[in-house]
């Protein structure tokens, strides 16, 4: 496996892991799905408080704060000399290691555009803040 290949994988894991797991909790939360105690709180206080359209929007707030996330969270990893994200994968013959940020022109840059790992990776539709 090549560095770009490790970076889409990563990316991959990152879209389907963290961005589409996180959206569907809150869809899960936003719909009753989710019973534990603060989520049926927030079920039923979204319930009472939003009329159809408000809660559509506010669904639709989630995975656009969800990308924000992830874009600030890449970019400060990106900024932070810090911060590395070593990607590793380990086959019989050798393992390798690849500096994600280190390959990429633009690591928050990476979740957009039609090549984007959104687009590519995510069950979840992108809506542009």
């Amino acid at each position: 496996m090549d560095g770009s290949e490790n970076m889409n994988t990563f990316g991959e894991l990152l879209i389907n892991q963290v961005r589409d797991r996180t959206i569907e909790q809150w869809e899960k939360v936003l719909t009753g799905q989710i019973k534990s105690k603060r989520a049926v709180s927030v079920y039923e206080e979204a319930r009472l408080k939003l009329d159809s359209p408000a809660l559509e929007m506010v669904t639709g707030l989630v995975s656009q704060i969800v990308d924000s996330t992830l874009h600030n969270f890449l970019s400060l990893c990106e900024q932070e000399e810090k911060i590395k994200i070593l990607f590793k994968t380990y086959d019989i013959e050798k393992a390798e290691e690849t500096n994600i940020v280190e390959i990429s022109d633009g690591l928050a840059g990476e979740l957009y555009t039609e090549d984007g790992w959104i687009l590519k990776y995510s069950k979840k539709p992108y809506i542009e803040p």
